[in-house]
C-alpha cells in the first residue's frame, strides 16, 4: 500500500474555506499540502513556469493532486510528467528546493517520490485524487479558475510555528514573526501573466459547480 509512505499534516476539516486575499501567505509544509488560501484555484494542467502557492492550494481543496518536480529535471521526465496532467484533477508544476526530485501532494498528504518513474506516482493518484477523505470540498472544480504563472520563486523555508501551537496551515506575513517574513521571496505579490494551460472539461463532471 502506498499509504504506508504518505506523510499526514492534518485533517479534511482543517482550514477548509479559509480564503484570504491581497497578502502574501507563509507556509508550514514545502511543498503545500493545504491550508488558508486565495479564492480562486489554479486550473489543473501542466505548467513549465512558478505559479502562485495560494491559488495552487485551493486547487488541492477540490481533490486535486498537485505534483511539483524539480526544474533541473531532464526534459524527457519533464515531457511523462505533463502527460498525466491530462488527467482531470491533476496539476503539475516546477518547484525548486524540494527535498525530493518529485513530490505528489494532496490536502493534508503527502509523497516524496524518487523520481518520475517511481512506482508509488499512480498509486498516490489513484488513491488520493478526489477522496473525500482528503479533498474538503469534493464537488468542486479545476477549471474555470486561473491558468497564472510568476516568475517569482515560491518559498523555500517551512513557516515554523511555536512549540505546542495548532497548525495553522498557511498564515499571512502580516500575522507571521518578523523572522518567518524573511521566508517571502523578494517580490511578495509578483505580477502573473495568462498561460495556455489544459483544463478538464465541464462536460465530463457533469453536476459539478464552483465551490469557493
Amino acid at each position: 500500500m502506498v499509504s504506508r509512505d504518505v506523510d499526514t499534516y492534518f485533517s479534511a476539516d482543517d482550514f477548509v474555506g479559509s480564503h484570504l486575499e491581497d497578502v502574501p501567505l507563509l507556509y508550514e509544509q514545502i511543498p503545500l499540502t493545504g491550508g488558508v488560501h486565495r479564492g480562486v484555484w489554479q486550473n489543473c494542467g501542466f505548467y513549465d513556469t512558478f505559479i502562485a502557492n495560494e491559488n495552487g492550494v485551493h486547487s488541492l481543496e477540490h481533490g486535486a493532486v498537485w505534483i511539483t518536480y524539480d526544474p533541473d529535471l531532464p526534459q524527457d521526465d519533464i515531457d511523462d510528467l505533463e502527460s498525466k496532467a491530462e488527467e482531470q484533477f491533476v496539476l503539475v508544476s516546477p518547484y525548486p528546493g524540494m527535498d525530493a526530485p518529485v513530490v505528489a501532494s494532496v490536502w493534508g498528504k503527502q509523497i516524496l517520490l524518487d523520481g518520475v518513474h517511481d512506482d508509488r506516482l499512480d498509486p498516490f493518484i489513484r488513491q488520493y485524487k478526489k477522496n473525500v477523505n482528503n479533498s474538503p470540498e469534493v464537488n468542486g472544480i479545476c477549471w474555470s479558475g486561473v491558468g497564472l504563472t510568476t516568475d517569482t520563486v515560491p518559498q523555500q523555508e517551512p513557516y515554523i510555528r511555536t512549540e505546542g501551537t495548532d497548525p495553522v496551515g498557511g498564515i499571512s506575513a502580516t500575522d507571521a514573526t518578523a523572522t518567518a517574513a524573511a521566508l517571502l521571496p523578494s517580490a511578495a505579490t509578483p505580477a502573473a501573466s495568462p498561460v495556455a494551460t489544459p483544463e478538464a472539461s465541464p462536460e465530463a463532471t457533469p453536476g459539478s459547480s464552483p465551490v469557493g
